[in-house]
């Protein structure tokens, strides 16, 4: 968004400096992207006064000027088009210092020249159009240094953040000037001087889409005379990034860039009534395969969904997006329908995407515009049309849509605004901080404060709203810096929202030592198969080719992220999402599914200098922390991690299922390597996602307080040389459930896996798993008899059961 200085001194008292203003923008919350004012190369240009202007004797487009700096007469050689006796323009004399160089006397088609009058370009001001800067005779005193002028000449370029369609104006960047520095806003009341002929004898408006146009209204403008617009208004829309094309065209942009509502100009008398009926504009749903030809010189057929403005022949404008050549402003047009309308802002953004494109008008509609003040800018743009173009206003507005224009209320507790801020603020000084930027209270208690919000401001709709406002306006600096309560049950619940079990494991997750991304909920096709044979959904409207498709899987955004990394140097990552994954599953609505999903790759301990550089993470790292986070939600059912060669994505050998009883709650494994060469990543990657809806349905064991041990464990060693088809799981499982035998129930509180030997000794195709049982009882010691029987019975258990050989020693 680029502002004139000049034009914003209409409406505020502007800081002394530009770095003062630029500071004030900043303090208000708007990002100042670039200043735009004289050069500092520039010197020694003053004010002239042009006496008089001459053909040039022996060049057609250039003219012999007499010019006047206060003191003494010059004689200038220009090629401006627009130079006349009369103006006051920049001038440099000899010795002055523009962006091109240093002026010197010079003879130009055997013509002197003392000096030269000069463009904003030529200063170092951007400018879109042409020829002389015309300065402001009132407040230009010939002679006087050309730097002040300069500075009111002076453009903003500010970052506007898609909330704030109130700065999408000068208006509202004034407002926004005046309460940060405490002055007041200057915007007249608009008075339009009608003639006795009725607007709504001569058209009609209809509205057929009430819920995608809630206000639509015109006014008719006779006897305009279209021609170029003055030089004051052309160089206020250069400066504002607009070219001028013709007044009233120029009218309806100005008034956009003054107050941010967006207009469109019709010729009347291009416009077609039905036969036998009223010439009406009605704003409807164009009926597929009907042709635009638009202001851009296109024919586009419309689509079923976008929103159009039509007379009795068909549509004449693709709402809030584009005018119709039918009906454009010519040199010819005399009769002018200044439209003004609310429309919905997804119903712009999509027509103008659909038809690929983005005008000034579309990019401040979907942003959304100002229903109450609509007639204000309808009322602007008449009376500008007046002034410029010798029109005469028709009496009255007409108008459709809702009649419902009462502005919206919203509450404000001061105890919540202490609490979000950690700022104990008076409610006298919050009144204080809105009022100035349209917020009116209308009810105050010590408790509840309801303020009436301006149409100009539809981001705002809830208290936290009002909130960020109050912030903004206090100063983000001025607010004081406090620790976080330390009780950890009060932290947790504001840094781990959501359902319960998402909150176990971000918690334990970050306990690990990884991060929490955040990735797009779409993807490339390519992507969509990678990790899951589940069709994948297809976006009607996507951002491209690579954002085309719903995700599968939360893993390939996890790849993505360390991709990036990669690239930049950095291997060693631990990283988890939790989001939602889409299957296309024939019906109208997809399934969605809860996952969470982790990824590991790098050295184990970073680049510790106690580490070799060798200790590399592997599958058992990803896959004990999987481990952890079942136990950590508390899963109701055995937790098994089955080997699996079918999961896709992942390397032969190197994954397993995760189940819980029989049924699959994800998986955990080594990215394909043809996967890692894709993503150039370097070293293994290890991968795991888990589906936390299935998980859910497992049900969960609640947390059971056992009191500390009070007699002695004992501990019990076997080996066994088992096939390699045999799970070591399914062997630890059976010692679970039996290498109690009769002593007691639950006698057995821990069975581990310590050792694994395949090699001399161990027949081929076998390998020997030594674990470790551990008893202990909780009501009294355990006598070595008992043990040793029951050791015995689960030995010759395994070998019955499982056809296992126990070694011996």
């Amino acid at each position: 968004m680029r502002v004139s200085l000049d034009w914003l001194s209409d409406f505020v008292k502007l800081p002394s400096s530009l770095d003062a203003l630029t500071e004030t923008l900043l303090r208000a919350g708007i990002e100042v992207e670039a200043v735009h004012s004289i050069s500092p190369k520039v010197s020694g240009v003053i004010v002239g006064e042009v006496l008089s202007v001459l053909p040039h004797p022996n060049a057609d487009h250039l003219h012999v000027c007499r010019v006047s700096d206060g003191n003494e007469h010059h004689t200038v050689v220009c090629g401006a088009p627009n130079v006349a006796a009369g103006q006051k323009v920049a001038y440099a004399p000899i010795g002055a210092v523009v962006v091109a160089g240093e002026i010197v006397h010079r003879e130009i088609r055997g013509q002197p020249s003392m000096g030269m009058l000069c463009a904003l370009s030529e200063l170092g001001i951007p400018t879109l159009g042409e020829g002389l800067w015309i300065l402001d005779s009132a407040r230009a005193e010939v002679g006087s240094p050309i730097g002040p002028l300069a500075e009111r000449a002076a453009v903003f370029e500010l970052g506007i953040t898609p909330n704030r369609p109130d700065l999408l104006s000068h208006v509202g960047v004034a407002r926004e000037i005046s309460a940060t520095q405490g002055g007041r806003l200057v915007q007249g009341a608009q008075r339009v001087s009608e003639y006795d002929v009725e607007a709504s004898s001569r058209i009609n408006v209809r509205v057929d889409v009430p819920s995608a146009c809630r206000r639509y209204a015109v006014r008719v403008v006779d006897g305009v005379k279209v021609g170029p617009s003055p030089s004051w208004l052309i160089r206020r829309l250069e400066a504002a990034g607009q070219r001028s094309i013709n007044n009233v065209v120029d009218a309806t942009n100005y008034v956009m860039l003054e107050l941010g509502q967006p207009l469109h100009a019709f010729d009347l008398n291009r416009l077609r009534a039905p036969a036998g009926g009223k010439l009406t504009l009605t704003v409807r749903y164009a009926v597929p395969g009907e042709q635009v030809p638009t202001l851009d010189g296109k024919v586009r057929t419309a689509h079923g969904e976008d929103l159009v403005i039509a007379d009795g022949n068909g549509p004449v404008a693709l709402a809030g997006v584009i005018g119709g050549a039918g009906s454009e402003v010519t040199n010819s047009t005399e009769t002018v329908v200044i439209e003004c309308a609310c429309f919905d802002p997804k119903h712009v953004r999509r027509t103008a995407k659909r038809h690929g494109l983005r005008t000034e008008s579309s990019y401040r509609f979907d942003r959304g515009t100002d229903e109450v003040g609509l007639l204000r800018a309808l009322d602007r743009c008449a009376q500008l049309l007046v002034e410029i173009a010798g029109g005469r206003v028709g009496r009255g507005v007409v108008e459709a849509g809702s009649s419902e224009r009462r502005l919206r209320e919203v509450s404000l507790r001061p105890e919540r605004v202490k609490h979000v801020l950690g700022v104990d603020m008076p409610v006298e000084a919050m009144i204080r901080l809105l009022e100035p930027i349209g917020f009116a209270c209308t009810r105050h208690t010590q408790t509840q404060l309801t303020f009436e919000v301006p149409g100009f401001r539809p981001d705002v709709t809830r208290e936290v709203d009002l909130i960020e406002e109050v912030a903004r306006r206090f100063g983000y600096d001025n607010i004081p810096e406090t620790l976080p309560d330390p009780s950890w049950g009060h932290v947790a619940s504001q840094i781990m929202p959501g359902p319960p079990l998402e909150g176990l494991l971000r918690k334990q997750a970050l306990a690990s030592g990884y991060s929490e991304t955040v990735t797009y909920g779409f993807h490339a096709p390519s992507d969509a198969s990678m990790f899951s044979t589940h069709k994948s959904v297809r976006m009607s409207n996507p951002l491209g080719e690579e954002h085309s498709c719903m995700r599968t899987s939360l893993v390939p955004g996890l790849l993505h992220i360390a991709a990036y990394h990669a690239r930049h140097g950095m291997d060693d990552l631990r990283l988890f999402e939790i989001g939602r994954s889409f299957f296309d599953v024939g019906n109208p609505l997809p399934r969605e599914r809860r996952a969470f999903a982790l990824l590991l790759q790098g050295k184990r301990y970073g680049e510790a200098w106690y580490c070799s550089a060798n200790d590399v993470v592997t599958f058992y790292d990803l896959s004990g922390v999987v481990q952890d986070l079942l136990n950590t939600a508390n899963v109701n059912g055995v937790v098994r991690l089955q080997p699996s060669d079918a999961q896709l994505g992942t390397h032969p050998g190197a994954c397993a299922t995760i189940r819980v009883d029989d049924i699959s709650v994800g998986f955990v494994g080594q990215l394909h390597p043809a996967l890692e060469r894709h993503f150039a990543l370097k070293g293994p990657t290890f991968v795991a996602e888990l589906d936390l809806d299935a998980m859910e349905a497992c049900g969960s064991k609640s947390p059971v307080y056992t009191a500390l041990p009070k007699f002695p464990g004992v501990r019990r060693d076997v080996a066994v040389v088992a096939p390699k088809t045999l799970l070591s799981e399914d062997i630890r499982q059976f010692l679970l459930t039996h290498a109690g035998g009769k002593i007691e129930q639950g006698v057995v509180q821990d069975v581990q896996l310590f050792d694994v030997y395949e090699g001399k000794g161990v027949p081929e195709g076998m390998v020997s798993l030594a674990f470790s049982i551990y008893y202990r009882s909780n009501t009294r010691t355990l006598i070595d008899a008992e043990i040793a029987r029951a050791f015995d019975d689960v030995l010759q258990g395994l070998q019955q059961t499982l056809g296992v050989t126990v070694r011996a020693g």
